[in-house]
This record gives structure tokens, C-alpha cells and sequence, in this order.
């Protein structure tokens, strides 16, 4: 996978807080699923992406905001589709004002959304995206091949003879 950093964007924020793709929804209630898209050039703020660029990851900052001070709870994030319930992305406290944690979200490639699901006493999310990946692409090799012919003779040296190209399909 091939990492590329990005200026921070604020994909979700239920409260309303701050612009983002994702607003003012409202608080996630407890096991609760939604659905968001990321993808370049969307005009709001993952313009900073090309369009088209259909990452198969994303570097998310996840921030869990309790709705009350007794519940607590976690978030989980996976492409979108996926059977949820095996593993918590963050984990928030209800007596803690806010808990962030540091992810990397497979996206369902198939139309570049994410799920998320809030388990637990509900919270407001705030996801922001700080970087992508993608699959690396297969090296072109720019390098001739060698083939190496020695002489029975032991006076005369090595000598190297370019081998033409293989061909794949």
C-alpha cells in the first residue's frame, strides 16, 4: 500500500459543530449504523484529492463525544457492508468529555464507503481523514536483462549479451 498524507479534513461531525462533509446528523444512538462516502474531489473538504482517486484505505482521526455522563460505549469502523461486532476502532468512556484514537479504515471498493457503528450508550462522532492508501502499482521494470555466456576457452572473459524483453499477458 502506498501512504499519502493530506491536509486534516473533517468527513463527519454529528454535532454540528464544524464544517464537514457528514453534518449535524445528530448523535449515533447505541447500534446505530451509517454509511458515509469518501472521494476526491467532492468540493467540500476532500477537494485537497484528486478526483476518481478511490482509495482502498484512509487514515482516519475518530473522536467519541458521550451524550451522557453514565454511558459508555465504542465505535467500530469497516467498509461499508461488513459484518460488525468483532473488533472496536475507539473505545469511549462517559465520564471522559472526549476520546480519539488513530485508524486505518478499509473502504468498500465497490462504492468507497465506510460503515459506522457506535455500540453502547450513544455518542456524537467526529471523523476526520489525514491521509490515504492505495495499492501499490505494479513496477515497470526500465532495466535490460542480461544473459551471461562463458567461453570454454579461459582466455577470453565473461561477456554480457542483452536478452530480449519477456512478454506477459
Amino acid at each position: 500500500m502506498v501512504y499519502t498524507p493530506v491536509k486534516p479534513c473533517r468527513l463527519v461531525d454529528t454535532r454540528n459543530a464544524f464544517a464537514a462533509v457528514y453534518q449535524g446528523a445528530g448523535a449515533f444512538t447505541g447500534g446505530e449504523i451509517r454509511n458515509y462516502a469518501v472521494q476526491g474531489g467532492n468540493g467540500v473538504c476532500l477537494s485537497q484529492l484528486p478526483g476518481g482517486l478511490n482509495p482502498s484505505a484512509v487514515q482516519l482521526q475518530v473522536f467519541g463525544i458521550p451524550v451522557n455522563g453514565g454511558a459508555s460505549g465504542d465505535v467500530e469502523i469497516l467498509p461499508q457492508g461488513s459484518t460488525f461486532g468483532s473488533t472496536a476502532t475507539l473505545v469511549y468512556l462517559g465520564n471522559v468529555l472526549l476520546t480519539s484514537a488513530s485508524t486505518t479504515a478499509r473502504i468498500n471498493l465497490a462504492n468507497n464507503q465506510v460503515g459506522v457503528q457506535v455500540r453502547g450508550g450513544g455518542a456524537n462522532v467526529a471523523i476526520d481523514v489525514v491521509g490515504t492508501s492505495r495499492r501499490r502499482p505494479r513496477p515497470r521494470s526500465t532495466a535490460r536483462r542480461y544473459k551471461i555466456t562463458v567461453r570454454s576457452t579461459p582466455s577470453r572473459s565473461t561477456r554480457l549479451a542483452p536478452i530480449a524483453p519477456r512478454v506477459t499477458s
